[in-house]
């Protein structure tokens, strides 16, 4: 997905947060802003890269190391995991007593639902876990299409998100595990805003609901398929269906489908216009969407 206009703005009002996260002198802050935004100019304008993921691992990247910080929102994530395991149990009980059809519909559902807790979108704010429920009502744009994929495939890779959705994606996992399917995570290596990393998904035990959880070999926004280790190449290659979670996955994979020779269902809500422009869909819908 090529970015739009307000792509670049949420590129640096996001990183704007981090830097008052980060730095605590006013001047620090200003200067910080100022490299962020030549940045900005640098990746776009000058080098012509249009895939907002690509430009705002850079900065991150420029930010954890001039910062000193390597995890700089790793207490909001332990929050978002912990909280969302409180209520993980009773779901899970809940989604396995119904029908193996029904299983899966509710459990994308609550996946798509769950991308609501993300903090790199600005102008959104997200959801408590526990409201996340209340969201999954809503029926996924596109979810007869996916339900079809996901029932045909036996071997399924989810390239996972945010903390606190991994946990409720962990219910995925566990409804495509019930139906006898082999489904492997996918997340980071190293720290990307508020998603999960290896080292989180020790607190969220996904190991409990994944056949296997593979670090990425990269702290990028997504999957860059020229930096994961040669692993994570290996469990896409095997599998019949990806999984991609969250806006920054859709926006790098969508550009990237033909390398993977396999059909990618994007799981994700739409909150922000260039996502929902580019799903055809209306602001903050849930959508499950099969690639072309």
């Amino acid at each position: 997905m090529k970015m739009m206009s307000d792509c670049i703005a949420c590129l640096a009002l996001v990183r704007l947060k981090d830097v008052h996260k980060l730095f605590t002198s006013e001047e620090d802050r200003v200067l910080a802003m100022q490299m962020i935004a030549s940045m900005i100019k640098e990746l776009v304008a000058d080098r012509g890269i249009r895939n907002a993921p690509r430009v705002a691992t850079a900065i991150f990247r420029w930010l954890k190391r001039v910062s000193g910080v390597d995890d700089p929102y790793r207490e909001e994530k332990r929050l978002a995991d912990s909280r969302a395991l409180t209520i993980y149990e009773t779901l899970r009980n809940d989604l396995l007593s119904l029908s193996p059809r029904e299983r899966i519909a509710r459990a994308l559902s609550i996946s798509a639902a769950a991308n609501a807790l993300d903090l790199g979108v600005a102008a959104y704010q997200p959801p408590q876990p526990g409201e996340v429920l209340q969201i999954a009502q809503n029926k996924p744009v596109g979810l007869a299409d996916a339900l079809k994929l996901v029932l045909e495939s036996k071997r399924v890779v989810v390239v996972l998100d945010n903390a606190g959705e991994a946990v409720l994606d962990r219910l995925l996992a566990d409804a495509l595990s019930s139906l006898g399917k082999e489904v492997v995570a996918i997340v980071k290596s190293g720290a990307f805003q508020n998603d999960e990393t290896i080292v989180d998904a020790k607190l969220s035990r996904l190991e409990e609901s994944f056949h296997e959880v593979i670090p990425s070999g990269t702290d990028a926004a997504s999957i860059f398929l020229e930096e994961v280790s040669t692993k994570v190449l290996d469990v896409v290659e095997e599998c019949d269906l990806v999984i991609s979670k969250g806006m920054a996955n859709y926006e790098y994979l969508s550009d990237v489908e033909d390398l993977l020779s396999k059909p990618v269902l994007y799981v994700l809500m739409a909150k922000c216009r260039p996502i929902a422009v580019s799903l055809g869909t209306a602001l903050r819908s849930l959508v499950t969407k099969v690639s072309a």
